[in-house]
């Protein structure tokens, strides 16, 4: 069993490890996908007779990496504005919701980040989520979230998001996301160059042309169009789901991370399993959802009930609710609890 100072720092390492495996994905990709033009433009070179063989570029690798590097840092500066825009109001006069702002406050003070702004988002759902707007956390959580959990209960999700705020875990996912949308966007460019790449029988045949070299420019012509096919391809079936396996695994890592930062916040593992527990038995999904979103409540509403399968749980942004009720519940008891310290 391990205590959440632990799991903090195991969670962290992992996210740099995959985060760092992303980039290697972007990087080759972006490098695979220059070969048929490598060979295009060797080709059709006017001064020269034959195809030169595929070989490594290192200036070429070089612009990719930097080229990737500006990307991630832009979906980063994108991000620290606007992670998604929010969707609520803000709190009522009513009972339940009047109580929402003070253990914001106090969770704010144990976590040493700033107060966020809170909004109720009416639904029938029971979920929450912390996210930016135009640079300012946001903690937004469903009326019937905060009719459903008691005081304690409360105190362990707002912990829960703060957590996110504080790790800033809505810009990580969100420069995931961006890191898959480039490999769409690579693939389709790619599948587009295959499909309009000139082929052999698309030329024009010119009688004073000598036959050799018009057989090694159709074949320079068909080697560009089939290696371009193949790329397409593997992009389609391997490349963009590698991506969003990276993707999906460094959210689960976040949301490990903002388990086990909530009960540093708050010392007290049952509040956040208590609530984690009402949760799971909601059967509802928040009419603001969408998928670029999913990764964001404290519950994913696009993960269904039952056991997951394999691919499922590969491309699931969060763990298993059940894990973490059972990793927090391991946790309950002073010893468990206080061993972080010594």
């Amino acid at each position: 069993m391990s205590g959440f100072f632990e799991v903090q720092r195991r969670q962290r390492q992992r996210t740099f490890v995959w985060s760092i495996t992303g980039v290697v994905l972007l990087t080759a990709i972006g490098y695979v996908i220059t070969l048929p033009l490598q060979l295009w433009v060797s080709c059709n070179a006017p001064d020269t007779d034959t195809c030169v063989p595929l070989k490594f570029e290192p200036g070429l690798a070089s612009k990719i990496v930097l080229f990737v590097a500006i990307y991630l840092l832009l979906a980063w500066l994108v991000a620290s504005r606007q992670a998604y825009p929010n969707t609520g109001r803000p709190p009522s006069s009513d009972p339940h919701e009047r109580r929402l702002q003070p253990i914001v406050e106090q969770m704010a003070i144990a976590s040493g980040a700033a107060v966020p702004r809170v909004v109720v988002i009416d639904d029938l759902d029971l979920n929450a989520y912390a996210t930016l707007d135009r640079g300012e956390g946001v903690i937004a959580v469903t009326s019937c979230l905060l009719v459903t959990l008691d005081d304690r209960e409360l105190t362990g999700v707002v912990a829960h998001e703060m957590a996110h705020l504080k790790n800033r875990d809505a810009r990580v996912i969100w420069v995931a996301t961006f890191g898959v949308g480039l490999v769409m966007v690579l693939a389709i460019a790619v599948t587009l160059f295959a499909l309009r790449a000139p082929r052999a029988s698309d030329q024009p045949s010119d009688e004073n042309d000598d036959v050799d070299d018009e057989d090694e420019e159709s074949d320079g012509m068909g080697y560009t169009a089939a290696i371009a096919f193949v790329l397409a391809v593997l992009l389609w079936l391997f490349a963009i789901p590698a991506a969003l396996i990276v993707r999906a695994t460094i959210s689960r890592r976040r949301e490990q991370l903002a388990d086990a930062s909530a009960v540093q916040f708050t010392r007290d593992p049952t509040a956040l399993r208590g609530a984690l527990e009402k949760i799971a038995t909601s059967t509802h999904q928040p009419a603001a959802l969408r998928l670029s979103n999913a990764a964001l409540w404290i519950r994913n509403p696009l993960s269904g009930p039952g056991r997951l399968s394999w691919i499922r749980r590969l491309l699931d942004t969060h763990p298993p609710i059940e894990r973490r009720i059972a990793w927090l519940r391991s946790l309950e008891g002073a010893n468990a609890l206080w061993n972080d310290f010594t």
